[in-house]
């Protein structure tokens, strides 16, 4: 098994989320991305949070750690919400790997391989955080095969 990464399976899937331009960097719209913390504004934001790992074996006995991750969407609108969790699900599902992320204010100089997105979860639709926040949530986990390159 390889060792720990130098930055968290969060800060990584959300530098590769703004670099497929799914999504955007945080301060810019439609879909400002952040990693971990979720800001009181703006409406519409996607969080990445870290998830639980697991670690597998494959045939030949070698151990693989699948770093878990959670995708969090916040949106003014439910179906806004709703469309563009599901829009980001089939991205986790479709995006060809294995590629790159080697930039992005959270990694600093560090480089990763994300080698596949495994266990993709169905889009949760956890509603409205009343009485004081009137917008919808909506949560996807996954796990993704990360390999450090430096």
């Amino acid at each position: 098994m390889s060792s720990a990464l130098k930055n968290s399976a969060a800060d990584v899937v959300r530098q590769a989320l703004v670099d497929s331009g799914e999504t955007q960097e945080v301060g810019e719209s439609p879909w400002p991305t952040y990693a971990v913390n979720v800001p009181p504004t703006p409406d519409n934001v996607v969080v990445v949070a870290n998830g639980t790992d697991v670690v597998d074996r494959t045939m030949r006995g070698t151990l693989v750690l699948h770093s878990g991750f959670q995708l969090r969407v916040r949106s003014q609108a439910f179906n806004d919400g709703l469309l563009f969790a599901n829009e980001l699900q089939r991205w986790l599902a479709e995006t060809q790997a294995p590629f790159t992320v080697t930039s992005g204010p959270t990694l600093g100089a560090n480089s990763y391989s994300v080698l596949c997105f495994v266990r993709i979860g169905p889009v949760l639709k956890l509603g409205m955080n009343v009485p004081n926040d009137k917008r919808f949530n909506f949560t996807i986990n996954a796990l993704a095969v990360i390999r450090g390159l430096n």
